[in-house]
């Protein structure tokens, strides 16, 4: 009998040591969360406010101080300073996306492996020359980037975003205030 009731008692013990072990740790969870919450959110106007603003938002700018000159020039004093009106902003530059003929080639290692890439190029619409001057330009480059270009660099994810932006590079640097980005629809290496 002696037996059955300090097992009884070891038992009602753990689940209250269990219990009291769950109430101290909800307590420091919950002591932690809010001392992050407001240590982090503390600066948080700041960092709203400095947060770019999307595309087609609409900005609503906090008042900024203005110089002495200006709330003269508001009170009709001697010393107001010449108050230049705001620039207006730039118009988005309007992009078209030229498709380019499909480029077949062979890559220089391992000997006979091919490559067919379509691609397109982004660029402006005022377009210094005709768009099937860019069109040529720019399949003549590539042909020769992939010409030179072996079948383990572009194996893989990582080999295929270095394989992108060596295109992009390579692109830009023909037309550079011109052409702004490249879409490779297919890549096939065989």
């Amino acid at each position: 009998m002696a037996d059955e009731s300090e097992k009884n008692t070891d038992a009602g013990g753990s689940g209250k040591g269990l219990m009291l072990a769950l109430v101290v740790l909800a307590v420091l969870g919950g002591a932690a969360g809010f001392g992050g919450g407001y240590f982090l959110g503390r600066d948080a106007p700041k960092r709203v406010a400095a947060a770019p603003v999307a595309a087609g938002a609409v900005a609503q700018a906090a008042p900024t101080p203005r110089p002495e000159g200006e709330a003269a020039a508001e009170h009709g004093t001697e010393n107001a300073a010449a108050v230049e009106p705001a620039k207006e902003p730039e118009p988005p530059v309007e992009l078209q996306v030229l498709a380019l003929d499909p480029i077949i080639t062979n890559v220089s290692n391992p000997a006979g492996a091919w490559a067919r890439l379509e691609a397109s190029v982004v660029c402006r619409k005022d377009l210094k020359d005709t768009p099937e001057i860019v069109r040529a330009r720019v399949a003549e480059q590539i042909m020769i980037y992939l010409r030179s270009i072996t079948l383990s660099e572009v194996e893989g994810a990582s080999g295929l975003l270095n394989f992108r932006e060596d295109l992009k590079t390579l692109v830009k640097s023909l037309n550079p205030d011109e052409v702004q980005d490249v879409l490779i629809r297919t890549l096939v290496v065989e």
